[in-house]
């Protein structure tokens, strides 16, 4: 009994220990760990980039508010959170245009994706989207990314904007490594739209990987993705969403693009910060990317610029893929010239 009680002992304190109870806390009670996420991130970022602007865009970034919506998952709302002004209907607000003089008959682009589109510890400047506008002051564009969507998500979220009125002329939608990561990371898939669940599993996950190393027995703890079957079927699930939301563009007449964007882990990482436990998870996202490549390589809609990023310099500020302020200027220029090649009017 005493031994029983010895283990639950040691259990917890390894539990209290690790980052699971901080996931589990944040839900609870956010800024107990706000302060403590910050000076981890502010550590962790490459020499050469404004740590100053950066950190008060990480701050700023853990003050947006968001609400769950079915299908589509969660918005931010509306408001000013310093770098991010989050529009009526749920877009970043870009700050090219707020000295502009914007025609009304200008063609229109929607930007869609996730964390790396919406900008995320990016400022009102570096961000992706307005360095895109820099690049095409002939087209209006609206970003509606949302941080952890997932192509599917995102396909809900143009319909239902679509449902609002919107219309655009061409539809950039930026996907892919997103859905490898909530679908493989163990104890975080199956619940990315429910944060108290997620939260909950985190911490059951930490427990499951801490049982598995006391036992020496860590085979029962590995990321499902390792299993082939369960790789396969991801594989043509996330294809089968590719193609779902290329159709629906076609549909409604937007001309549509889906841009898998550059990835740590694929290709020249450009990363001086990418952490030996993360480079655990750098070979499966590799294989499954290739495995994702063969499916979409011969779809002209499906624009691959994983291996765009070269030259000196980290151009991601973490292993999660958000950009450097540099890394979203040579993303947006890549973008841009092949939004300029696709206009033959």
């Amino acid at each position: 009994m005493k031994k029983i009680i010895s283990v639950l002992v040691f259990l917890a304190f390894l539990f209290f220990s690790f980052d699971g109870f901080l996931d589990f806390i944040s839900y609870v009670k956010p800024d107990l760990t706000n302060y403590f996420a910050g000076e981890k991130k502010f550590k962790s970022l490459p020499v050469d980039v404004d740590r100053e602007n950066i950190s008060q865009a990480f701050e700023d970034v853990n003050g947006i508010k968001y609400s769950i919506m079915r299908v589509v998952g969660k918005l931010p709302l509306p408001g000013d959170y310093g770098s991010y002004k989050i529009g009526a209907r749920g877009d970043r607000k870009i700050e090219y245009y707020s000295d502009q003089n914007i025609e009304n008959n200008l063609k229109r682009i929607l930007i869609l994706g996730s964390s790396q589109s919406f900008g995320y510890f990016s400022g009102p400047v570096d961000n992706f989207a307005n360095q895109l506008a820099m690049e095409l002051p002939e087209y209006r564009i609206s970003n509606f990314s949302v941080p952890g969507q997932m192509i599917a998500e995102t396909k809900a979220n143009w319909q239902r904007l679509s449902l609002l009125g919107e219309k655009y002329d061409k539809v950039i939608i930026i996907e892919g490594p997103i859905d490898f990561y909530n679908y493989c990371a163990p104890g975080f898939n199956l619940s990315l739209r429910e944060g108290h669940r997620m939260a909950v599993m985190k911490l059951i996950d930490k427990a499951s990987q801490i049982y598995s190393m006391l036992t020496g027995d860590q085979d029962k703890y590995q990321s499902p993705c390792l299993d082939e079957s369960y790789n396969n079927l991801l594989i043509k699930n996330v294809f089968s969403d590719f193609k779902s939301v290329i159709e629906y563009g076609r549909d409604i007449g937007s001309e549509t693009y889906i841009v898998v964007p550059p990835s740590p882990y694929v290709g020249n990482v450009n990363v001086e910060n990418l952490s030996e436990n993360n480079l655990a998870f750098r070979s499966l996202v590799i294989e499954l990317g290739v495995d994702l490549e063969k499916e979409y390589q011969d779809i002209p809609q499906v624009i691959d610029m994983k291996n765009i990023f070269s030259g000196a310099g980290p151009m991601f500020l973490d292993w999660g893929g958000h950009f450097t302020p540099k890394g979203n200027k040579v993303f947006a220029q890549s973008v841009a010239n092949f939004i300029k090649s696709t206009d033959y009017n």
